[in-house]
């Protein structure tokens, strides 16, 4: 279990670097890193299905500039792991399903307040790297490259590690309140995520005027189901 949650919070370091600091290279998305914490927690399925869930939903939001988003990168991740781990002892999919996801959400958001900190922090590393520049110090300026890089990765492993131990903890209580009857309501929580997420595709594509992909992504999608 320690071994497990410590290679999780590892992971969502380099989850939160992958999305902006460093790397980029689709690691930090949630098909990627949710399939990647289902292997590390011998549950892969389960992690791709809350990957797929979770994908579309935060594809819309696009980290550039000094826009404001959510950390939805690390927030499904530890949507995967809080249901992996809680499912290994509780018999209610459903329910652990839509209270995970919406845990995930809740730590998107807090995640977003973590981002927006690590940007003040790296404005005052920009301005130091300048006055290196300035002197022609190319090693300080890498210095307050790795510094942000490092930041970001800190703060990545941090979130996870709260939202993975506190979720864990919460999300038990919580669902053992709720009573077996009502599971049946929480099965369309799938449904409802995916319909969520194609919906925020598809206003992104309207507000960039991207009509001939949504029509193409449809197209495709209805000989797929033929």
């Amino acid at each position: 279990m320690t071994q497990e949650f410590l290679l999780i919070c590892l992971l969502g370091g380099i989850v939160a670097t992958d999305t902006t600091a460093a790397f980029q290279v689709l690691v930090s998305h949630p098909l990627v890193g949710c399939t990647v914490a289902g292997l590390l927690l011998r549950d892969a399925q389960l992690g791709l299905s809350v990957g797929i869930l979770l994908e579309l939903l935060w594809l819309a939001e696009v980290p550039v500039g000094g826009v404001r988003t959510n950390e939805g990168n690390v927030g499904a991740l530890v949507s995967a792991a809080v249901l992996i781990m809680l499912a290994r002892r509780m018999q209610r999919p459903e329910v652990l399903l839509c209270g995970s996801l919406l845990w995930g959400l809740g730590v998107a958001w807090a995640g977003g307040w973590l981002v927006r900190g690590c940007r003040r922090i790296n404005t005052v590393l920009l301005h130091r790297a300048d006055a290196f520049a300035a002197r022609g110090d190319t090693r300080g300026v890498s210095l307050c490259h790795a510094q942000a890089i490092a930041l970001s990765f800190v703060a990545g492993v941090v979130l996870t590690g709260f939202g993975v131990l506190a979720g864990t903890r919460v999300l038990a209580h919580v669902v053992s309140m709720v009573p077996p009857s009502a599971d049946r309501a929480f099965a369309l929580t799938p449904a409802v995520v995916l319909g969520a997420g194609l919906g925020a595709v598809g206003a992104l594509l309207l507000r960039r005027k991207n009509l001939w992909a949504l029509a193409v992504g449809l197209f495709a999608g209805l000989l797929l189901l033929r």
